[in-house]
């Protein structure tokens, strides 16, 4: 797996088709079909689905996508990093967002109160077992590590909706829910492992 093949994927997945995708990567179409087929028989997994005399991605190739942007924003950063001045660059502030999107403007706005020099390296995703370690901050709704420092940012509701009336209060109770089907989150978000931790 190299940087030209995961960039052919990610063109090909943002533009929705392989002809796009190898126009924006200065390749041939032929090229970019036999990238996309190398790719997809190393993860042993196909990242499309082939529709008619097309392509769309599938579930495995949104999640791989989230992944090679990710990657491929760092990697660039750190390019930036490297080939600017050392004097007009500061160490960038490294955030990970894996929830409450809705702060990010004014966590932002307060870090650049506090060092008005420093970039900020924001990175927005659910991040694996030890990956918080590459950040100085981190918004989850998972326990921290016991070696590192948390603060609560904020307590919110979890809102029940049905489409049957079955529920005839404006607050319910974990054990009222029992005995009903819910439709929630992904299992690999850090929400709904909170959300299973709390009905437990």
């Amino acid at each position: 797996m190299n940087i030209s093949q995961l960039e052919g994927f990610m063109y090909t997945a943002q533009t929705g088709s392989i002809t796009a995708g190898a126009k924006k990567a200065f390749i041939s179409q032929p090229a970019m079909t036999k990238l996309i087929q190398d790719l997809e028989k190393e993860l042993g997994t196909p990242l499309f689905d082939r529709v008619g005399r097309g392509i769309q991605i599938n579930a495995k190739g949104l999640t791989f996508l989230n992944y090679v942007e990710a990657t491929l924003q760092q990697l660039n950063q750190g390019i930036d990093a490297v080939s600017s001045p050392v004097s007009t660059r500061q160490r960038p502030i490294r955030l990970l967002v894996e929830v409450a999107s809705a702060l990010i403007p004014e966590i932002i706005t307060q870090i650049h109160q506090i060092f008005p020099a420093a970039p900020v390296q924001l990175t927005q995703r659910i991040s694996t077992v030890n990956d918080t370690e590459n950040f100085d901050f981190t918004i989850s709704t998972r326990q921290p590590a016991t070696n590192l420092r948390s603060v609560p940012l904020l307590t919110e509701e979890i809102l029940v909706g049905s489409l049957e009336p079955v529920f005839q209060t404006s607050v319910i109770t974990p054990a009222e829910l029992a005995s009903h089907a819910l439709v929630t989150l992904g299992r690999q978000t850090p929400l709904r492992r909170t959300m299973d931790a709390y009905f437990k």
